[in-house]
């Protein structure tokens, strides 16, 4: 099990560590999270629903069993890519092939990168079945990990709620993500009570610490639009609330799935133009085995200023 960075760094493909660079640039998740190669068309595993209990004991009582539940679950590989086409003229007049695929994939690629993070956060298989379950899915399948800020209708954000959050998880989480407008939010009061703290993450980048050392990053995938019902995430959109996430990677923690990693494939000449076709492929899923590897604080109004 691998990230794609690692993948793009072992790879002799040229053209794959190409395509692997440009699917994680800029991007929070991606070059994060790790990926199993699983066979068949999908993976099914046990998600811890309740620990075990124990009990104390005179001498000679009678001792009961009792054991962990589990709820089984199945992640399903969907297949995520688009066609680009070459023209023959572009062939013809430039020296490298390779480097026409890879330019020419290039725009397919960032779209790639674009619907895999917003089925990552928002995917939902039950209202477009062509799609994985993305996180906000995923923990709503349990109460145990989702933190709401207030009120029905979203409200401000809270610091101690956001300590909630991460207490949630019992482990340390690897970072935290949100919206860059959340992030404003709470840069501004920590810059008020002169509590701001950096640090440079694991690929060198300068970041914003929270708490206890852990990187607080945005994405461009998530939005400021959610709309809350009963205080909890329904919706991408239709209101002006948003979420934020906390998370453990790992394969007994929160894990991307794939069959080969990403594929560029020739298709070949195309009949009715002066073309050659190439598609960009990816078959590709998420799954949740622990419920201590992800939360969410949502329901946080973008419109009002971060509390203590």
């Amino acid at each position: 099990m691998m990230t794609l960075v690692e993948a793009a760094k072992l790879t002799t493909d040229q053209l794959l560590a190409g395509v692997l660079e440009l699917l994680v640039k800029d991007d929070p998740i991606l070059p994060r999270l790790p990926f199993m190669e699983i066979q068949g068309n999908g993976w099914t595993y046990n998600r811890e629903s309740t620990m075990p209990t124990v009990d104390w004991h005179d001498d000679g009582d009678e001792w009961h069993e009792d054991s962990p539940t589990f709820t089984q679950a199945t992640a399903v590989l969907k297949i995520l890519g688009g066609d680009v086409d070459i023209s023959e003229v572009q062939k013809a007049t430039r020296s490298n092939i390779n480097d026409i695929r890879q330019e020419n994939s290039q725009a397919k690629i960032k779209a790639m990168q674009w619907e895999f993070n917003d089925a990552f956060f928002y995917g939902n298989a039950t209202s477009n079945p062509k799609q994985f379950d993305g996180c906000h899915t995923l923990i709503n399948s349990t109460t145990y990990n989702t933190v709401l800020a207030g009120a029905t209708t979203g409200t401000a954000l809270s610091l101690a709620k956001l300590d909630e959050l991460i207490d949630l998880l019992k482990v340390k989480p690897d970072f935290l993500v949100t919206t860059k407008k959340v992030r404003r939010l709470i840069t501004t009061y920590l810059r008020s009570v002169g509590s701001i703290n950096t640090d440079r993450d694991e690929f060198g980048r300068q970041v914003m610490m929270y708490g206890d050392g852990i990187p607080l990053l945005t994405s461009e995938y998530l939005v400021n639009t959610e709309l809350p019902s009963s205080g909890a995430f329904s919706a991408k959109t239709g209101g002006n609330a948003a979420s934020i996430f906390a998370f453990k990677f790992g394969q007994k923690m929160m894990t991307g799935l794939q069959v080969g990693s990403v594929k560029v494939e020739p298709i070949g000449a195309l009949e009715m133009k002066d073309a050659e076709r190439v598609r960009v492929k990816w078959y590709v899923s998420m799954a949740m085995p622990s419920l201590i590897s992800c939360g969410k604080l949502d329901g946080i109004l973008t419109t009002s200023a971060v509390t203590a």
